[in-house]
């Protein structure tokens, strides 16, 4: 999502709204929290408003793209990374086709613990000290002009609950902050993994000149 900010959403975008379910392993969490936060401190993005749809009704046009992919590659043996790209794009037989991005180790970001250092474990309503549970949040929005805070909602009619994000700086150490890379390195396969393309390998199920990869 970063990426995309940063590389695909014109300049003259000052506002963004974002829909999602609630799955609290993908993006109803700390990091992803913490990333938008970053994101409205370093890109020209003044506003992040990002929405949790209901249970039960949360399907999204992400969840055709998945189903999409997933038929077609149950059908087409695929044994490099170039055909993984060349088939994920054709498909979606209309137009507009998909468009692969190619992400480097370096592109990923460790927002784990950046999170851990911008916001609290524990969500608390900075006016009341009431806890706010994760379940609970509908709606979450990050304001520029707000550095450091996060507002939630519960519901659409409720009051907006202010979170205070990180402790204040001093004006001595209003620098930004930016995130470590997540992996220093290209990730190797572990040996189990080796051994069974190996396997593969001389069984003959895959090409030949793809042992070299």
């Amino acid at each position: 999502m970063l990426h995309y900010m940063k590389n695909h959403i014109p300049l003259s975008v000052t506002e963004l709204v974002m829909y999602s379910d609630g799955c609290g392993g993908q993006q109803k969490n700390h990091y992803f929290s913490a990333m938008c936060l970053y994101a409205v401190e370093t890109t020209g993005i003044q506003s992040i408003r990002h929405v949790f749809m209901e249970k039960g009704h949360s399907q999204s046009e992400v969840d055709q793209v998945h189903a999409r992919l997933e038929k077609r590659m149950k059908r087409i043996p695929i044994s490099d990374e170039d055909e993984w790209v060349r088939e994920a794009e054709n498909s979606k037989q209309t137009q507009p086709k998909y468009e692969v991005e190619h992400i480097k180790h370096s592109d990923i970001l460790n927002f784990k613990d950046y999170g851990k250092e911008r916001l609290p474990q524990k969500l608390v309503d900075s006016n009341t000290d009431n806890p706010i549970a994760w379940t609970d949040v509908h709606i979450i929005e990050y304001r520029k002009t707000e550095p450091g805070k996060i507002f939630i909602k519960t519901d659409e009619s409720t009051n907006t609950f202010e979170v205070t994000a990180q402790k204040k700086r001093s004006r001595r150490s209003q620098h930004v902050v930016h995130p470590a890379p997540k992996y220093p390195n290209r990730l190797p396969i572990s040996q189990k993994k080796r051994n069974d393309l190996m396997r593969l390998c001389k069984k003959g199920l895959i090409h030949p000149k793809y042992h070299k990869f």
